[in-house]
């Protein structure tokens, strides 16, 4: 939120305490509700500062922050016209920095989405089950399921044994790698180096979210 945060603090004890207070009040309960319960949630339960981290979810505060700086200077400017001009100033900073995450966000979510879309159709050219039967193992599975719909579970980070077992329990019938797993090396090096899976084929890719190597190679578990 950047400069945003403390202009909002300072419209927030203006409003609060000022003359108007129980007017603003009124007004703005539910927003200053709803912020103290984020942060808390956040300073209590989720206590890092990524991923699901209070840094991820405090864009969702900025309309409610803009509405009451607005209502601050509403007090100061008096004049509509001004008022609007003076918000327009203030929001175009963030829909500027939006626009370029939001950019950026949907460009490596495409690197990881075509890569994917091609594996799925390496499995439907190769799989002899229905589509619900279709179990992949991989290093990412959220996206691959968001990206393929087919089910997915995680490779464990243990032996080839474990990983052996995990996959005969959850009926996994393919292997998606790279993966961060030692034991799983020697297969990607050489895709025949192990006679319990079978090399389907190879797809190339530039997205770091998908594994530092590239290509994706995918395997039928036997």
């Amino acid at each position: 939120m950047g400069w945003l945060a403390p202009l909002s603090a300072l419209a927030i004890l203006v409003g609060a305490l000022g003359p108007d207070r129980a007017a603003w009040w009124t007004r703005e309960r539910a927003f200053v509700i709803f912020a103290v319960l984020l942060l808390g949630f956040h300073t209590l339960v989720t206590t890092f500062t990524a991923g699901s981290g209070f840094l991820n979810s405090s864009p969702a505060m900025v309309p409610g922050c803009l509405l009451i700086v607005a209502g601050a200077l509403s007090q100061v400017l008096r004049r509509a016209p001004v008022i609007l001009l003076a918000v327009l100033l203030l929001a175009a900073p963030l829909a500027v920095r939006a626009y370029g995450e939001t950019r950026d966000v949907i460009a490596a979510r495409n690197r990881m989405a075509q890569p994917l879309a091609s594996v799925k159709a390496l499995i439907e050219r190769d799989a002899k089950m229905p589509p619900s039967e279709v179990v992949i193992m991989a290093r990412i599975p959220w996206e691959l399921h968001w990206s393929t719909g087919y089910k997915a579970i995680q490779i464990p980070a243990d032996d080839l044994a474990t990983i052996l077992e995990v996959a005969k329990r959850y009926r996994a019938n393919y292997l998606l790698l790279p993966a961060p797993r030692p034991a799983l090396e020697p297969l990607y090096r050489d895709e025949h180096s192990d006679g319990r899976f079978r090399f389907v084929g190879a797809v190339p890719h530039a997205s770091p979210d998908l594994g530092r190597y590239s290509p994706l190679k995918l395997f039928g578990i036997r």
